[in-house]
């Protein structure tokens, strides 16, 4: 099944119960997140555009519909912390939580003439209830991808006043089982999962 890069929204309801929107870590950097930049048109896709640090995870997914396996694709702006422009603003204020990371970034890579290049970068966070850095670990995860080649760009301020480090950076965030906390584990996909065929 073909669809072309139309930059209209498509409804995946429409097609059949097997087919689902799940892009690889490669397709969403070279896809999504590079083209959304570029102001190219994307590819069919449900990918909601919302400051999700301005939100507790609850909100959101009471507010949007997940895609795949109970998953929520973002594209986001990234506010920051201090007057300096570094580092990124994780707290969602009023004492509701914050976005810890976890470990370092991971390099996301893809063949390009014989040699691996560095397309960009996925990080992972924890959400926390309450304030840093006393809060409570809860079981919601978000994986932030970044664009490796992207200029930096000037800071510029938003509607609120903020020091703005990206206009757009692409976040998977989803709710892990009690039973994984602590594991490795992020989702389980099915064997049977057909994937959308996407013409260049």
């Amino acid at each position: 099944m073909n669809f072309p890069y139309s930059g209209q929204p498509f409804d995946f309801d429409s097609l059949p119960p097997s087919y689902r929107f799940c892009p690889t870590d490669v397709q969403l950097i070279l896809l999504y997140l590079s083209r959304k930049v570029n102001r190219q048109p994307l590819p069919p896709n449900n990918i909601i555009q919302v400051d999700i640090h301005a939100y507790h995870p609850d909100q959101l997914a009471e507010r949007y519909k997940p895609q795949g396996v109970n998953k929520w694709f973002y594209f986001t702006p990234r506010d920051s912390k201090y007057p300096n422009g570094q580092p990124p603003e994780r707290d969602i204020g009023g004492g509701r939580g914050y976005w810890q990371p976890t470990g370092s970034d991971i390099e996301i890579k893809d063949d390009h003439e014989g040699r691996k290049i560095i397309l960009g970068y996925k990080r992972t966070f924890v959400f926390y209830h309450g304030s840093h850095p006393q809060g409570v670990e809860t079981n919601w995860i978000m994986h932030e991808f970044t664009l490796a080649d992207h200029p930096p760009q000037p800071l510029i301020r938003d509607n609120d006043g903020n020091l703005m480090l990206d206009d757009c950076v692409l976040c998977i965030v989803y709710k892990k089982d009690s039973s994984e906390r602590g594991s490795e584990r992020t989702w389980d996909v099915p064997t049977n999962e057909l994937k959308l065929k996407l013409k260049l």
